[in-house]
């Protein structure tokens, strides 16, 4: 599983004052919106000769709130606690008929990560990740022959924990003393088995 998120809007509100009287150690608390491009990645898919079951460019969404601790301007750690919404795309031919697919997952990721700030507001940070699945849904559709998709839940094909190393990047636009508002980018790779199916649905278990 791989996924790029995009902090589209993230807001942040400190416990002190940092731009009067220089720096001092703070606690912030924000709320934020994302949205984000999935890859499920598995070997057997190597296997289905192109055509026959493609991965499409997807999109989904997380939404959640977070919390940091700056030691000082250009230390800090942070925690966040989003609730997402993961899609994969498919798309294929069968027996001269076009069919489209999507699997979606549900559930809540907590990343916990270090976070290094330049003075500028450009900042880096790294940990892991915790994702949480509690919803997988399936749904196909042939299009050539104009069948009506039909959703399936298929929760019990998918791993309940997902394990990521967590990268970012971004920038920390200061509106005044109190607020802050962060765009970025985020990184995460699964690096355990989750499970799941392939376009047809079919489970890789």
């Amino acid at each position: 599983l791989f996924t790029v998120l995009f902090s589209l809007l993230t807001i942040s509100a400190f416990s002190q004052n940092i731009r009067k009287g220089g720096w001092a150690e703070r606690i912030s608390i924000g709320a934020n919106v994302n949205v984000n491009s999935t890859w499920l990645l598995n070997n057997s898919l190597k296997d289905i000769p192109d055509g026959q079951s493609d991965q499409e460019f997807s999109m989904g969404y997380t939404v959640g709130v977070s919390g940091g601790y700056h030691y000082n301007e250009h230390i800090g750690i942070g925690l966040d606690v989003h609730y997402f919404k993961l899609n994969q795309r498919y798309s294929g031919k069968e027996n001269s008929l076009f069919w489209e697919s999507d699997v979606s997952l549900t559930g809540v990721h907590i990343p916990v990560y270090g976070k290094f700030m330049t003075k500028s507001g450009a900042f880096i940070e790294a940990g892991w990740q915790f994702a949480f699945i509690t919803g997988a849904n399936f749904n196909r559709s042939m299009t050539t022959s104009g069948e009506q998709p039909a959703e399936t839940g298929v929760r019990e094909q998918f791993s309940k924990v997902i394990h990521s190393p967590h990268l970012g990047i971004g920038m920390d636009w200061y509106l005044n003393d109190m607020w802050v508002v962060t765009t970025g980018m985020r990184f995460n790779y699964g690096i355990n088995d989750i499970g799941g199916i392939d376009g047809q649905g079919r489970s890789f278990k």
